[in-house]
């Protein structure tokens, strides 16, 4: 059962709440594994490390670093993490979605709320709510039939980001303009 959490290791991000769920997960889900990709800012990943270290979770979490292939680390996971107190349109959860990952993620103004649908193809959670969050994620990890069903979800809501249709809605905004100028 791997696990990803894909974004800069910044306070604002809240990698430090994960970790401090992740024992509760570990009670329920033994073998769950998580992977924390990206780079550091002002040596966050140490604090991290150090609180990893303090859970004694070292053998069920692991400091990637940063990827360009971020599509092979989507691949593998079962589950996407994005335990923000801050985001604006989070390119990790657009890309992820379209990878079919479940996502579960912080209801937070911006961001999450206008990629996730909460129940269908991912959950989100409430910030600062430890507890919720590795309810969230063991409820997705124990439960095979609905993570399926939350992938096939995710799959079909990744459309609307498609290629094709930001280009559609792009094409709309510059119809409506020139309509506009040629009034």
């Amino acid at each position: 059962d791997l696990v990803v959490m894909v974004a800069r290791l910044s306070p604002e991000k809240q990698q430090d709440h994960l970790l401090q769920a992740w024992p509760k997960i570990l009670q329920q889900v033994p073998d769950a594994q998580l992977e924390l990709w990206g780079y550091a800012n002002d040596n966050f990943d140490q604090k991290l490390k150090a609180q990893v270290n303090a859970e004694q979770i070292e053998n069920s979490v692991t400091f990637c670093g940063y990827t360009t292939d971020v599509n092979a680390v989507y691949e593998r996971a079962q589950l996407l993490i994005l335990p923000s107190r801050a985001e604006g349109l989070p390119l990790s959860l657009v890309e992820a979605q379209s990878h079919g990952l479940p996502i579960v993620a912080n209801d937070i103004k911006y961001g999450p709320r206008d990629i996730i649908v909460d129940g269908q193809d991912g959950l989100l959670t409430q910030n600062g709510d430890k507890a919720g969050l590795a309810a969230a994620i063991i409820d997705l990890l124990e439960d095979d039939d609905k993570r399926q069903r939350f992938s096939d979800q995710a799959y079909q809501d990744s459309e609307r980001y498609s290629e094709a249709n930001v280009m559609k809605l792009w094409q709309e905004i510059i119809d409506d303009m020139n309509e506009g100028a040629a009034k």
